[in-house]
């Protein structure tokens, strides 16, 4: 019997054609697949738990990850992903329970506030009613807001680090800003060399849509970079296919560099205004891009070249095969967000929220 995740890989091909399969779909590239045994284990249970080293172990659905550290005293966990529709539910508890059975999870730490990466943590707080739970304090204070019993409200907060132990275990929280959205922490285990950032670095895959959809693109591209001042060689991303290294995080830096620099060219450049005039009036007529009725359109079409403009200059360096002679800088999903990337810079730089250095 067919998982959920095979069947709804078909449903696009069945139903959504024409919306939403992009115009090229190449394999993924070699740094994306799962690794051994992940794929099968997804298939079977709808999850998968290993232990990366000395009881700090990565569980993952194939899209969403979630770190858990079994202490002596229970399990401390590290989100709590919500069931999504288009993904296998995250089965925390039966994961913890292969980690640690009949150990309780006696921490639960929110990366940031996002449901869909805690919006499983209900289903913990009720199976584990004395479990704290632990965020940045703008977390809390959004969480507070929303009142969500999806997500339940921190019982203890810190501001720019605290020191978690338990059971012989030590982990760090740091806030460093709005790398995604305010509240959104790193979770380093020191000795061990893990580091957990979620929704900043993608490995082997290019960011999410619009730069990981993040508020403060700026703060983001400064996260990227946060992230290496940290003693890791392992990195839980929070998403995708498999666990992160440092050179992966030195792949994404490339590729927001080339973004920058994309548009460092292209704001020099007249051409790109030129040829959106010239594509407006081709359709409506010698001047009629600068009628009252299209400033909305020229500006769509200035803005839609820009990005166009520098997405051509990623798709040829990072989908597979684009390039045959560079395809070790391939990264997944570059061919559905390379354009939807270059323009959330685009626009955040054209309205000056970017520092350029």
């Amino acid at each position: 019997m067919k998982s959920l995740i095979a069947i709804v890989m078909l449903l696009p091909a069945i139903v959504f054609a024409d919306i939403l399969i992009p115009d090229t779909a190449p394999p993924l590239p070699p740094n994306a697949e799962f690794p051994q045994g992940v794929a099968e284990d997804i298939e079977s249970k709808g999850y998968h738990v290993s232990e990366i080293r000395d009881d700090i172990f990565w569980i993952t659905n194939g899209d969403y990850h979630v770190m858990a550290v079994k202490t002596y005293k229970g399990v401390m966990i590290v989100d709590a992903p919500e069931p999504l529709p288009f993904f296998p539910p995250m089965d925390v508890l039966g994961a913890v329970a292969e980690v640690a059975p009949g150990y309780p999870i006696t921490h639960m730490i929110y990366s940031h506030a996002h449901s869909d990466h805690i919006g499983g943590a209900g289903i913990i707080k009720e199976a584990f009613p004395d479990v704290k739970i632990i965020a940045h304090r703008k977390t809390k204070r959004l969480l507070a807001k929303m009142n969500d019993p999806k997500r339940p409200v921190p019982t203890k907060t810190f501001s720019k680090s605290m020191t978690v132990k338990s059971g012989g275990k030590k982990i760090k929280l740091h806030y460093y800003g709005n790398t995604h959205m305010p509240g959104n922490i790193f979770v380093h285990a020191p000795k061990e060399k893990i580091l957990m950032v979620v929704d900043v670095t993608f490995p082997g895959w290019v960011p999410f849509r619009r730069m990981a959809l993040s508020d403060n693109i700026g703060e983001w591209i400064k996260g990227n970079k946060k992230v290496l001042d940290f003693d890791f060689d392992t990195l839980i991303a929070g998403h995708v296919t498999r666990l992160g290294t440092r050179a992966d995080v030195e792949a994404q830096m490339e590729y927001v560099q080339d973004i920058i620099d994309s548009f460092d060219s292209i704001m020099g450049d007249p051409s790109t205004l030129f040829n959106a005039i010239g594509a407006y009036d081709s359709v409506h007529g010698p001047g009629a891009a600068f009628e009252t009725s299209a400033k909305w359109a020229l500006f769509s079409a200035f803005y839609d070249a820009s990005t166009k403009a520098c997405s051509d200059l990623l798709d040829a360096k990072y989908i597979e095969g684009a390039n045959p002679g560079d395809n070790l800088k391939a990264l997944a999903g570059a061919e559905a967000f390379n354009f939807s990337n270059c323009e959330a810079y685009f626009v955040a730089r054209r309205l000056g929220v970017v520092k350029v250095d």
